[in-house]
């Protein structure tokens, strides 16, 4: 599962090049087509250029995506995120030049690429053995089996930014562990009066409150920095 603004996309596309050489693999994406209220409140700043989305729009158009839906970021969206977050004290903010959107749009996407990928299983009645969640600039090593991991877990990078909590760019376990570590949209006001407004703490909280088994992968993934 893919998510979020597309943005360095071929990082994601080479992992999954490289996976699909060893692996029967399907590829479930949700992407934002309008970022630039997302990144303007994010900590990187940084876009999709007109050559990430030329990337993506010739993955769409060579078949690569099993499933693959979008959303423009717009006004209406951003009133969907405000009301959702309304209730969250404003003290929790981690920073106060920051707003909602980021850790909003963050997880809504992840959610919407985890359903596509549901849905497929329901269709096709099964499940997949590994399910693995990244983002678009997600550098991860080519050279990845899936035999070397726990699955009853979900693994983690054990030396990426976790900021306290848990890196919440890179994971991946059984299909059922894995909807519950997508699922965290659905809780994320109450997890952030809980936990605050950092992203990996929320991670961290929403697993440990849903009592998910959590590994620490090594040999660690690369950063995606």
């Amino acid at each position: 599962c893919i998510s979020g603004v597309p943005r360095i996309p071929e990082r994601a596309f080479s992992f999954v090049r490289a996976l699909k050489s060893k692996y029967d693999v399907s590829v479930f994406c949700h992407y934002w087509r309008y970022t630039d209220s997302i990144v303007s409140n994010s900590w990187s700043k940084r876009n999709s250029t007109q050559q990430d989305r030329d990337l993506l729009d010739k993955a769409i158009l060579d078949g690569f995506f099993t499933c693959i839906e979008s959303d423009d970021f717009d006004e209406k969206k951003r009133e969907e995120f405000d009301a959702k977050f309304a209730m969250v004290p404003k003290h929790q903010i981690w920073h106060p030049n920051m707003d909602n959107v980021c850790i909003l749009s963050l997880h809504y996407s992840l959610m919407h690429a985890d359903m596509l990928r549901r849905e497929y299983e329901r269709d096709v009645g099964m499940e997949f053995d590994c399910v693995f969640r990244t983002r678009f600039d997600g550098r991860v090593p080519n050279e990845f089996f899936i035999e070397n991991y726990d699955l009853n877990k979900v693994n983690i990078p054990s030396k990426e930014l976790d900021f306290g909590g848990i890196n919440d760019r890179i994971a991946f376990g059984n299909s059922t562990l894995m909807s519950i570590y997508s699922s965290v949209y659905l809780d994320l006001p109450n997890l952030a009066i809980n936990h605050g407004y950092q992203g990996e703490c929320i991670l961290m909280g929403h697993l440990k409150k849903n009592n998910v088994p959590i590994a620490r992968t090594e040999p660690d993934f690369p950063s995606i920095l």
